[in-house]
């Protein structure tokens, strides 16, 4: 076979797998308004690890500016107005609701916000249809660090698992 057709059919192939394999994703970190201050940095810790899992993981990835209208996030539409525009294929959404006092660990000379209560949502943007949502049970993750900010970005890798796995099962899906 002569070498530009050997060529062009590898670059068809690379480019098809890439079509077929690239999803766009938007993150959406939602926190509630009574928040301590510190409470963006952690809120911000949990979007780095997130945005890292799914970087590693081939997604193409954009985030919105943190929110602090936690009271929002029922909205089975939130963040997908945002990802729409952004031309994503999903939308992440993490609610994090942070106890109102700023807590401090002497140990560590740390300060941090309390983490009362996570739950994310993935959303397929173009139907609007929920495919994922999870409240996590947040002494079921066993702590291993105590180091608050490492236990919320612990926190944050797996959301990222847990809704990638949601996702590549729902593309499994459209599939067959």
């Amino acid at each position: 076979m002569h070498p530009r057709k050997i060529a062009l059919v590898i670059l068809i192939m690379i480019s098809t797998a890439f079509v077929l394999t690239a999803q766009t994703v938007t993150i959406t970190i939602v926190q509630n308004k009574n928040a301590p201050d510190t409470a963006l940095g952690m809120s911000r810790v949990v979007e780095d690890a997130l945005l890292g899992v799914y970087y590693d993981s081939g997604m193409i990835v954009t985030t919105t500016d943190i929110a602090f209208d936690g009271n929002n996030y029922r909205d089975k539409n939130y963040g997908v107005k945002a990802a729409a525009h952004g031309m994503s294929d999903y939308v992440l959404v993490v609610y994090m609701q942070y106890g109102q006092a700023e807590k401090t660990n002497t140990e560590l000379g740390l300060k941090y916000a309390e983490l009362k209560k996570a739950t994310w949502k993935l959303v397929h943007v173009r139907d609007i249809i929920i495919i994922e949502e999870q409240k996590l049970d947040l002494s079921a993750v066993p702590i291993k660090e105590f180091d608050p900010y490492k236990q919320i970005s612990m926190l944050g890798e797996l959301i990222a698992r847990d809704s990638l796995q949601a996702m590549r099962d729902t593309v499994k899906g459209e599939k067959n």
